[in-house]
């Protein structure tokens, strides 16, 4: 990982801001606990990504989501009106792929990341800003801090974060070779 090439971001309870939003939208928690009742929708976010990135080499499947779980990665899935459009993922210590720890984080924190919402079904041009500020919401009860990184290509992602009281905050260790 070039670390120049990332911004990276905290988000502290005390620091997020919460945006109104319809009852349209509910997100649900995923882990290995309960994940094999999720299947169907779990399966359906791999199928969206497939369809909507064919050039993603690495695009998740079915099984690597399940890899996930067995790592302590879990999952915020992502609905509106009750159909699965996205979603969102995280873990008590810092992953690259969801399954290997690249570095461990304080008790009390999270990485999170891979968030996604699908194109491909009607739902409201806000949904992505809506999901961004559910999943905050959701990650900051469980966690009294959350960590992710942005590409600095990703404005958009960049923006969202930052609009949601993220503050840039440098936590990757750069691993010696």
């Amino acid at each position: 990982m070039d670390l120049k090439k990332v911004v990276q971001i905290r988000c502290r309870y005390k620091d997020f801001i919460k945006f109104p939003r319809s009852e349209d939208y509910s997100m649900f928690y995923v882990d290995k606990s309960n994940s094999m009742g999720l299947v169907k929708d779990l399966d359906q976010i791999t199928y969206y990504i497939n369809k909507e990135l064919p050039d993603w080499d690495d695009a998740p499947t079915i099984t690597d989501v399940f890899n996930r779980f067995k790592a302590n990665s879990f999952c915020l899935l992502f609905y509106y009106k009750k159909q699965c459009i996205g979603w969102n993922w995280g873990n008590p210590n810092f992953t690259l792929d969801w399954i290997n720890t690249y570095q461990e984080l304080p008790k009390g924190h999270a990485y999170g990341g891979g968030c996604y919402v699908t194109k491909l079904v009607e739902r409201p041009f806000s949904a992505g800003f809506i999901n961004y500020n559910m999943y905050y919401e959701q990650m900051l009860i469980r966690y009294k801090t959350c960590y992710g990184y942005c590409d600095d290509w990703n404005k958009v992602a960049i923006k969202l974060n930052f609009k949601m009281g993220c503050h840039l905050h440098d936590f990757i260790l750069e691993k010696q070779k």
